[in-house]
């Protein structure tokens, strides 16, 4: 422990120790930098809370923090992590029958919950659960702090301890001391309840404050950075909160410009001198500027990366969301710059619309933000704010399960519920906030008295309940009585959300099942096309960059040879244009699933052949591939995170559905082995007119399964061309005008199809529905007549 007992908490390591075995329930109260998240596991499996064969599981809102703890604590117990010390994320898992300290996302302990036979407790492999970054409250969390309850009150002799940043922990305590006098009276349980404070802070913080709003925040945030970077001495990274990935690529692509110019500059004159704004730099000090970025969903190798040590003449600058808060300890961060914006999804329970908004963040973030400062030394906080504007800040953010889709999380609770053996629900207890909701099950007529006594600490809406029973029922993961189906229990079983599941699940029916999982895969790992991509559009050249040349920037005299978006390869514009071909032909839909298949088909392959599964294995440094990836502007790494989804996506759906075989509807072939050069065939122009045809009508029949299975899946997403506009969409469903997101190749079509399905809708300044494809509504009668018939007879366009 000898290097981490500079560590606040280490010194009140005896207190929590008594704390956690005196109460059912523990809550500790750490600012970020206590060293609660990785000292405190350490502590309980030294002090023997692993008996009996049982772990120690901690839980994170997000994935980077599950990993990099993980390593942390195993290098801290000296052990290799999948030994003593492991974790579990989505799709991706490091333990062992040796594991006692286990870190795994909140989504997958419900998971467990979920996979856990009825007959015993889905808690029954750990002797402690800690719900970290609790404050959060994300809702995953709050479904396992009411899990968590009900385990208690089952008589479990389990200890749970929930963490938080923030000082607001009083409604953890108040929601487990929580429950009705007539259980109490009956069963004799009152959980027992504690709480304890963890300084964090070591060092000083400096806040400083705009004096006057900034319109302009992302100029505001540049010139700052440079200002820090070229009169503070070297020694301090740089941290920078921005609202979401926009913002982030565009700043990401002016500073590494800058840097680059500035280095130029250096090596030209040797000493610089210039102005930014008003403020003169004179001689300032040579050193370089390490741009790098950190978003959710960047995959885990990416994200790792801003853990590195960079050498002396170095200050690193990361770019980053609201992920930096609280998931990851970032080292030598010195300074923090905060632009008080960050983007939430809110979902519209009338009309099934996820709305991305920007808005000011809470007190809690700022003061959270602030903390990454003065770790290490005195820190500055650069507030692009007012003190005024943070006067009127929320206290805190709206918890997540009142926002945001119920799907998966009800299916989940239903199915968990359905197995939980408890006598609580007969007693009940009490939650004096879901009194209104007793009409639901006049109102439903389905059963839902387990779902209204559940212990939600923030219990969701009447009217979010209400749609997503009705979504679910849609879907045939409900039955009329709001139970659940063996489709819905296969949909639990599967790792995506219960709508992506139906479509895997209907996929085995009309056998093109690769094409679906692949589709799947591509869309969990959110690898998403734009349809205007050009090689030409400064924007492109940022993605490609900032994914594929962190390295350059550290050592230039070793720079890998590269692929680059204006590379004059005749291959970058006809994997462009054709898959511009694809798209105007096929669809969003199958664009992804051809560029996948594409890719793959480029994977350097080692004298293995591919399969229609896609699993081959070899170098994932192809630069074939990143240069296809660069000429579509579409990331690398989010293509290499799509293959682990898929290969782990088909192991799990042939356990579900006892599979032998992945059947394919297509063997599409690859965009690599589609252009024949002119002199390569020795049909004249008309036999090659009239063999492209062919080929084309062979392919669209072969695609018709998919076409199918997508229809009777996505039947909810079906919108039809609103005559009176010819440009908006009316779904069929929700009656909703909507408008086709400008990145689908539909937006581009001239003439417009009638019918259409899409998978994603969401708002910003419009309504948008995003990847579309176009369908026979025939296929609606065919395969949907349950819940809607169309008496119209003409065909998809």
């Amino acid at each position: 422990m000898s290097q981490s007992d500079i560590l606040p908490i280490y010194q009140h390591k005896k207190e929590l120790l008594s704390l956690i075995r005196e109460n059912d329930v523990s809550v500790i109260v750490g600012e970020t930098g206590s060293g609660k998240s990785t000292l405190l596991p350490a502590f309980l499996y030294e002090d023997g809370f692993v008996q009996d064969k049982k772990m120690i599981a901690v839980t994170q809102p997000r994935r980077i923090a599950a990993i990099s703890l993980a390593e942390y604590v195993a290098k801290l117990l000296k052990t290799k992590v999948g030994n003593k010390v492991g974790y579990s994320v989505r799709f991706k898992t490091e333990v062992s029958k040796y594991t006692k300290v286990k870190y795994l996302t909140d989504g997958m302990l419900i998971r467990e919950c979920v996979t856990t036979n009825g007959e015993r407790s889905p808690f029954e492999n750990y002797s402690v659960v800690i719900i970290d970054e609790a404050h959060e409250r994300s809702i995953r969390t709050d479904f396992l702090l009411g899990l968590l309850k009900m385990e208690l009150l089952n008589g479990s002799k389990l200890k749970v301890v929930i963490m938080s940043a923030t000082f607001q922990s009083s409604s953890f305590e108040d929601f487990f001391s929580s429950i009705s006098p007539q259980f109490q009276s009956n069963f004799g349980i009152k959980l027992k309840t504690g709480t304890y404070s963890v300084p964090g802070r070591q060092f000083p913080v400096q806040l400083n404050y705009l004096p006057e709003p900034e319109l302009d925040y992302l100029e505001a945030v540049m010139i700052t950075i440079l200002t820090i970077h070229f009169s503070k001495p070297k020694g301090g990274d740089i941290l920078v909160f921005l609202p979401g990935q926009e913002d982030i690529h565009h700043l990401y692509s002016n500073l590494t410009t800058i840097s680059k110019q500035i280095e130029a500059l250096f090596e030209q004159q040797g000493e610089i001198s210039f102005y930014l704004g008003k403020q003169k730099f004179e001689n300032i000090e040579r050193i370089r500027l390490f741009v790098q970025c950190l978003y959710a969903s960047m995959p885990s190798e990416q994200q790792s990366k801003v853990f590195d040590i960079l050498p002396e003449n170095y200050r690193k600058v990361i770019l980053s969301t609201n992920i930096a808060e609280t998931s990851v300890t970032l080292p030598n961060i010195v300074y923090v710059i905060d632009t008080g914006l960050e983007k939430l999804k809110f979902f519209q329970s009338n009309n099934n619309i996820d709305a991305l908004i920007m808005k000011e963040i809470s007190k809690a973030s700022s003061i959270q933000r602030a903390g990454r400062a003065g770790r290490l030394k005195p820190g500055e906080v650069y507030r692009i704010y007012t003190k005024q504007a943070y006067s009127e800040f929320m206290t805190s953010q709206t918890p997540e399960i009142l926002r945001t889709s119920l799907s998966e999380t009800l299916l989940e609770l239903i199915y968990v519920l359905n197995n939980y053996k408890t006598n609580i629900f007969q007693q009940g207890i009490s939650n004096s906030s879901n009194n209104d909701h007793t009409l639901l099950i006049d109102q439903q007529q389905v059963s839902v008295k387990k779902i209204l006594n559940f212990p939600f600490i923030s219990y969701p809406t009447k009217d979010s309940i209400l749609s997503t029973l009705k979504f679910l029922y849609r879907l045939e993961a409900l039955n009329k009585s709001g139970n659940i189906t063996e489709l819905g229990i296969k949909l639990t079983m599967l790792p995506v959300p219960p709508f992506l599941g139906k479509l895997i699940y209907h996929s085995i029916e009309f056998g093109c099942t690769s094409e679906a999982i692949t589709l799947v895969a591509m869309l969990s790992a959110e690898c998403l096309l734009d349809y205007c991509n050009s090689s030409n559009n400064p924007k492109d050249k940022v993605y490609g960059s900032l994914q594929e040349n962190h390295s350059d920037q550290v050592e230039p005299t070793k720079k890998k040879p590269r692929f680059t978006h204006n590379s004059s390869s005749r291959n970058d514009q006809s994997y462009k244009n054709y898959l511009r071909s694809i798209m105007t032909k096929f669809g969003d839909h199958v664009g992804l699933i051809e560029t996948y298949n594409t890719w793959i088909s480029l994977q350097k392959s080692s004298g293995k052949t591919n399969n229609i599964q896609g699993n081959i294995i070899s170098s994932s440094n192809n630069y074939e591939q990143i240069n296809f990836c660069n000429s579509i502007g579409i990331s690398h790494n989010s293509l290499l995170r799509a293959k682990s989804i898929r290969e782990q996506l088909i192991d799990v759906t042939t356990k579900i559905f006892n599979l032998k075989t992945i059947n394919s509807c297509t063997m599409f072939t690859s965009l690599k082995h589609s252009h024949p050069e002119p002199f390569e065939s020795e049909l004249n122009q008309e036999q090659q007119k009239q063999q492209k045809q062919e080929q084309e009508q062979e392919q669209e029949n072969k695609w018709i399964p998919f076409y199918k299975c997508l229809t009777k899946s996505f039947w909810q997403n079906v919108a039809k061309l609103d005559p009176s506009s010819n440009k908006q969409y009316l779904t069929e469903v929700n009656r909703q005008l909507v408008n086709i997101h400008p990145t689908s190749s539909v937006s581009h079509l001239k003439e417009k199809p009638k019918w259409i399905i899409f998978t994603d809708i969401i708002q910003t300044k419009k309504t948008y529905i995003r990847i579309i494809s176009a369908i026979n509504h025939l296929w609606l009668n065919d395969y949907c007549s349950r819940w809607f018939i169309s008496t119209e007879t003409d065909s998809k366009h």
